[in-house]
């Protein structure tokens, strides 16, 4: 057995052993799991179907994008229907404010069990709705769940408490708190790509902070929404709370333009293009938001790195969930001295990388169809100036649902769209680069800012570097480590958004922090008598010594103005 194996399993049990004695969160909930409904007939969906999923009747057509199986309808709502699902979430969480953190974990831990029990039926769910493999619903969908379930059951009432605040030596009678307290209702505008982990991580934060949730799923995920939104209802009927607390939408802008209407914060994860409209939307109601918008992620191989350890990182950062994370890999820098090792070694298991509509192969289906096209567009661009494909660049022929086979692209530079706009897709573009300051400056012309990797063997060098690229996250000889982190807070800066969640910066970002100052030791101490109306004509020159003896740069300039102070004051009094 590998010895990073045996490290891993000794690391597995002694943090299973420290959650397990921690467990105090009372009586756990168990209740009755949603039921999966899926027509008994396996219909299919045709190609205009699929690409289009508007019925024209209200209605969503839901589709397993792995083999075009029809999946049910699910209800396109309009600004009426999302408004009053909005009022019942904020009827309910007028209960739900007042119950204590201990209640709170108390369901949250309900739901964490319920997770782990049912794991492998909930990640179905997601395998059907997405046609992602059963390894890629197993980690992102249940395991980031359990794990950030966990964190903010362990950490949400340490960081939502009462924090003192020092008051300084002048204001030593005084003391002074910061709250942090329910917004109220947040709106939660979820994508398609990970449906189960981005509602129910962010359900989880939101409750822990006393909010009601309405949260909207993307259009081309509802068929999962109305299995989540059940296995919510029963989850929080079994712990003795109002269902309503937790509202699902479906629909198309109109419903989503409508949460943010109804909301008193809002968290969008999605498109820049979206993201802006969101901002517009949400300036009208001057609702704050929290954006995380995708990104061009960096991935840099030195000259001294561990080029075929790096070569099977990449694969993972090119291709896992078939490129459909934000996260995802997609500038490949590459020092021109190591380049050709490591084409080789992603260019020798690119090709064997099995895709097709069973769960357990490697890399799974596209899940809007029109990626495809767009896939085929950025390559075609890259080509006609000077890129060539060395496997891949098209759709994977012979299955009928939506695949596009792993690729690798070389001689790529910065005037080819594919190195500007997120590709959200299975494609590798491998760029040469001879030194840091160059790979540096390529890293940074990207106007999203989400996240990088950095493999070197020189760890001081890989983390200088890791200071002059602008991002959000960087992580040195790894890839999307950070989101397993969740003491760390996540999120991008340019275009990839702005706000964090995870770490107790995304905690308190869904909640207001309200400060508040009273006396220390309960007795009134008024301020000096001359700050009071009417005033001295002279309080002012008072006000301009007083800020001498505060802050003049020596000492004998503040005794200086002590000395004047006193005796204005002392001539005050005696007239």
């Amino acid at each position: 057995m590998e010895l990073n194996v045996i490290i891993g399993l000794i690391v597995l049990l002694i943090t299973t052993w420290w959650l397990f004695i921690r467990e105090k969160d009372g009586k756990i909930s168990r209740f009755e799991g949603a039921k999966i409904n899926v027509p008994s007939s396996k219909i299919k969906c045709s190609k205009e179907e699929t690409g289009d999923i508007r019925t024209g009747d209200g209605t969503i057509r839901c589709y397993n994008p792995s083999n075009s199986q029809f999946l049910g309808f699910a209800n396109a709502l309009d600004k009426s229907q999302v408004a009053e699902k909005a009022n019942k979430a904020r009827k309910a969480q007028e209960s739900w404010k007042e119950t204590s953190f201990s209640e709170r974990r108390r369901v949250l831990r309900s739901l964490l069990v319920h997770l782990e029990e049912n794991q492998r039926e909930i990640s179905n769910v997601s395998v059907t709705e997405t046609g992602k493999t059963a390894i890629d619903s197993a980690f992102g969908e249940i395991f980031m769940s359990c794990e950030k379930l966990e964190y903010i059951i362990q950490n949400g009432p340490k960081f939502l408490k009462r924090e003192s605040r020092d008051t300084g030596l002048l204001m030593f009678h005084k003391k002074a708190f910061v709250d942090y307290v329910p917004y109220g209702v947040i709106g939660l505008i979820i994508p398609w790509n990970f449906p189960i982990h981005n509602v129910l991580s962010h359900i989880s934060t939101a409750l822990m902070a006393g909010n009601g949730v309405i949260v909207k799923v993307s259009e081309w995920a509802s068929w999962s929404a109305g299995y989540l939104e059940e296995m919510c209802r029963n989850w929080l009927e079994a712990c003795g709370h109002n269902p309503d607390l937790v509202q699902f939408i479906t629909g198309f802008a109109e419903a989503g333009t409508a949460v943010i209407e109804n909301a008193d914060k809002v968290l969008f994860i999605g498109s820049p293009g979206v993201g802006k409209q969101v901002m517009i939307t949400a300036a009208a109601t001057y609702t704050p938001v929290t954006l995380e918008l995708g990104g061009k992620d960096s991935f840099i191989v030195c000259d001294d790195a561990d080029v075929k350890y790096a070569a099977s990182m990449a694969l993972r950062g090119a291709f896992l969930n078939c490129g459909q994370n934000c996260l995802s890999a997609e500038r490949f820098y590459v020092y021109d001295s190591v380049y050709d090792q490591f084409l080789d070694e992603v260019s020798k298991i690119t090709p064997k990388i099995r895709q097709n509509s069973s769960p357990t192969c490697d890399v799974g289906a596209i899940n809007l169809p029109t990626q495809m096209k767009r896939y085929q567009e950025l390559l075609k661009d890259a080509v006609s100036k000077g890129a060539k494909i060395v496997c891949g660049g098209k759709m994977t022929e012979g299955l009928e649902g939506n695949f596009f086979e792993p690729t690798i692209i070389v001689n790529v530079n910065h005037t080819m769209r594919i190195t500007q706009e997120e590709t959200f897709g299975p494609i590798m573009t491998i760029i040469k680069v001879s030194s840091d300051e160059e790979v540096i400056k390529m890293a940074n012309q990207s106007e999203y800012g989400l996240a990088c990797s950095i493999f070197s063997g020189n760890y001081k060098r890989a983390e200088s570097m890791a200071q002059k690229i602008h991002v959000g996250t960087t992580v040195v000889n790894d890839w999307g480590l950070s989101m397993l982190i969740q003491s760390m807070p996540f999120g991008g800066v340019k275009t990839s958004g702005f706000g964090k969640f995870n770490g107790p910066e995304g905690i308190r970002d869904f909640a207001v922090q309200k400060g508040c100052v009273t006396d220390r030791f309960g007795v009134k101490l008024p301020p000096p008598s001359v700050l009071f109306f009417p005033s001295p004509t002279n309080v002012h020159l008072l006000v301009h010594l007083f800020i001498s003896i505060r802050h003049a740069p020596g000492i004998v300039g503040k005794f200086s103005a002590a000395v004047q102070l006193v005796s204005a004051i002392l001539k005050q009094s005696y007239k």
